[in-house]
C-alpha cells in the first residue's frame, strides 16, 4: 500500500468543533516516503468520520433542546451565562470536563437541518421566552415554553344614573344588601359584586368632588381609595365582577377635562369597563328635576316625623322653572343623557355604552330592564326581576312608588315666599301653603288660573327638536312625532311658574295674605 501515490483535489471548509481548526488541502503534490503515503490515505477517512460523528452529536443536541426545554450539560459545572453559551476559544483540555455549544453558522446549521430530516424551519423567526430566535442564535437557548391563555378582565358596570330615571328605586328595591333583597341576593350568584351609594359615601363624594370635578388639582390618593374600595368589595364576596350604581357619576361637568378623562381611561387597565345609563323623555325628565331641585328648599328627607320647612332661608336661590332651565344651561348643569352618553363614548367606545329605557317600566318593568339588558350574564338575578315585574302585574299594590312630586305644592310655595319678601306673610312657610290652598277651594280657584311665567318660545323649540332626538335615538319602542307633539302640550303646563310678583300687583291678594290666617302670630 506504500507504492500507492495519492493524488487529489481537495478544499476542505474549516470546523469549529470539538476536534479544534484543521485544515488540509492537496495540489498535486506527491509524497516520496511510505510514511507519507500511508497518512495521505488514512487521513480523508479520519476526516469523513469525525464529520459524521460531529453531526450526529450535534443532531442530539438540538433534539433534546427542544424537547426538554433545557440544556443537556452544563460547562464546567456552571450554568451558561443568559446571552452567550459556552464560548469554543478555550482549549482542547476543557471539553474533557464539560459538553460545550458554539453558536452555529448559517450553513452548518442547514447541513444539520437537512441530515436531521427535522421539520422545523429553522430560517423562520419565532418568538419565545421573551427572546426573538433566528437562524443564527444558540440552538441550545431555545426553551419551549407554553404561553398562558389571557384571561378576561373582570367587568365593572357602572351604572351612572342619570337624575330622575329610576335610580333611587334600583339602589334600595334591587340593589340594597339586605337578606329579603331578592335580586341582590341572585347577583351574587352570578358572579357580581354590588356596590351603592350606601357602600362607602365619604369615599364617593370625595372622589366626585375633590378629584373628578377638580380635574388636575386632584389629589390621586382619593382615586386610589376607590380603587382600593373596587379590589376589596371584589374579594369580600370573592366575586370576579362589580355592579356599581352612582348617579353624581352623570353629574360631572362636561366635557370633562384632559385629567378627568384620563382617570377613567385608566379603569381599562383593569376592568372590562361597562356604563350603563337611563333615558327618559325630555318633558317628563325636566319637569321630575325641577320637582327634585325645588325639594331641597321644602323638604327635610332625614326627619320624617316633621319633613317640612316652616323657615325661609336660602330665598335667592329659589327660582321659577323658566329662570332655572336657563341657569343649568349656562351653567353647563344640564345633565341629561345624551351629553353623559357622547362623553363616556369619547372614553370607552359606543359598544362599551348602554342607554336603557326609563319608559319600559309601563310594559315589562324596569327591573328586568335593568338586570337583564344592563347587567351581562345576570342569568339568575334576570329570572327574579322577572319574577317580580310578573308579581307586580298580579298584584298593582306591590308597587313601591318613590319620589313623586305630586305632594309638593310648588307654586303656592312661590306665592308665599314673595308674599313674605313683601313682609306680607310672617307664618311658617308650610302651613302658609296649606292656608292659600284652603282659601283657594274656597273661592272655587285653581292656582294655574293666576299668571304665569313660562320657558321662552325658543326655549321651547329647542326642547322639542332635543327631545325628539332623543326618542328617536334611545326609545326601545320611539313614539311617532304626532304622538310626541301630544306628550309635549300634556308638560307644556308644567313648564311654567306662577309669576308671583305679578299677582302680589293685585290689591286682592295682598289684603289676602295680610290677614291673620297668615301670620304667625294670628290676631
Amino acid at each position: 500500500r506504500g507504492q500507492t501515490v495519492v493524488e487529489q483535489r481537495h478544499e476542505v471548509s474549516s470546523f469549529n468543533e470539538s476536534m479544534g481548526r484543521f485544515q488540509w488541502r492537496s495540489n498535486n503534490d506527491k509524497c516520496s516516503s511510505t510514511k507519507c503515503k500511508s497518512a495521505t490515505s488514512v487521513l480523508p477517512w479520519l476526516i469523513i468520520v469525525v464529520a459524521v460523528a460531529n453531526i450526529i452529536i450535534s443532531h442530539q443536541a438540538i433534539s433534546g433542546s427542544f424537547s426538554s426545554g433545557l440544556v443537556d450539560k452544563p460547562c464546567n459545572s456552571a450554568a451558561p451565562s443568559s446571552k452567550v453559551l459556552c464560548d469554543e476559544t478555550e482549549n482542547q483540555n476543557d471539553h474533557d470536563s464539560g459538553y460545550r455549544h458554539r453558536p452555529l453558522q448559517a450553513e452548518e446549521e442547514q447541513t444539520r437541518h437537512q441530515n436531521s430530516n427535522n421539520d422545523m424551519n429553522l430560517n423562520k423567526k419565532i418568538t419565545m421566552d421573551g427572546i426573538n430566535v433566528n437562524r443564527n442564535t444558540t440552538i441550545s437557548r431555545i426553551k419551549m415554553r407554553t404561553l398562558p391563555a389571557v384571561l378576561p378582565k373582570p367587568k365593572l358596570i357602572l351604572h351612572i344614573g342619570v337624575m330622575k330615571t329610576g335610580t333611587t328605586y334600583i339602589q334600595l328595591e334591587l340593589l340594597r344588601k339586605k337578606r329579603w333583597n331578592r335580586v341582590y341576593k341572585k347577583l351574587l350568584l352570578d358572579g357580581y359584586e354590588v356596590i351603592t351609594q350606601e357602600y362607602a359615601p365619604n369615599v364617593f363624594e370625595r372622589v366626585i368632588d375633590e378629584c373628578l370635578v377638580k380635574g388636575d388639582e386632584c389629589d390621586y390618593k382619593l382615586w386610589q381609595d376607590l380603587l382600593d374600595l373596587y379590589k376589596s368589595a371584589k374579594e369580600w364576596n370573592g366575586k370576579d365582577h362589580i355592579l356599581q350604581c352612582l348617579e353624581t357619576f352623570s353629574m360631572i361637568p362636561k366635557p370633562f377635562n384632559t385629567y378627568t378623562r384620563e382617570l377613567f381611561q385608566s379603569l381599562n387597565d383593569m376592568y372590562d369597563v361597562r356604563i350603563v345609563v337611563f333615558y327618559r323623555r325630555l318633558y317628563e325628565w325636566i319637569t321630575s328635576l325641577y320637582t327634585q331641585y325645588r325639594k331641597h328648599f321644602m323638604y327635610k328627607t332625614r326627619d320624617m316625623d316633621n319633613p317640612w320647612k316652616q323657615d325661609y332661608e336660602n330665598l335667592d336661590d329659589l327660582k321659577p322653572i323658566s329662570e332655572w332651565l336657563e341657569d343649568i344651561l349656562e351653567s353647563n348643569s344640564f345633565h341629561y343623557t345624551i351629553s353623559n352618553k357622547n362623553q363616556f363614548e369619547e372614553i370607552y367606545g359606543p359598544d362599551k355604552v348602554l342607554v336603557l329605557d326609563y319608559h319600559a317600566h309601563e310594559r315589562d318593568g324596569i327591573e328586568t330592564e335593568f338586570i337583564c339588558r344592563g347587567v351581562p350574564n345576570a342569568t339568575e338575578a334576570c329570572k327574579e326581576a322577572k319574577a317580580i315585574v310578573q308579581e307586580h302585574k298580579d298584584d298593582p299594590s306591590k308597587v313601591v312608588r318613590r319620589n313623586t312630586g305630586e305632594k309638593f305644592l310648588l307654586d303656592h310655595d312661590l306665592l308665599i315666599i314673595e308674599a313674605f319678601r313683601e313682609k306680607l306673610v310672617t307664618g311658617g312657610r308650610y302651613n302658609a301653603t296649606l292656608v292659600l290652598q284652603q282659601k283657594l277651594e274656597e273661592m272655587n280657584m285653581s292656582i294655574k288660573e293666576l299668571p304665569k311665567i313660562c320657558v321662552s318660545p325658543e326655549r321651547q323649540g329647542w326642547l322639542r327638536n332635543t327631545a325628539e332626538y332623543a326618542e328617536m335615538s334611545f326609545s326601545s319602542k320611539p313614539l311617532s312625532r304626532q304622538e310626541l307633539q301630544k306628550v309635549f302640550l300634556d308638560y307644556k303646563d308644567k313648564l311654567c311658574s306662577i309669576d308671583a310678583k305679578a299677582v302680589l300687583t293685585n290689591a286682592t291678594w295682598r289684603n289676602l295674605f295680610a290677614s291673620c290666617a297668615f301670620q304667625k302670630e294670628g290676631c
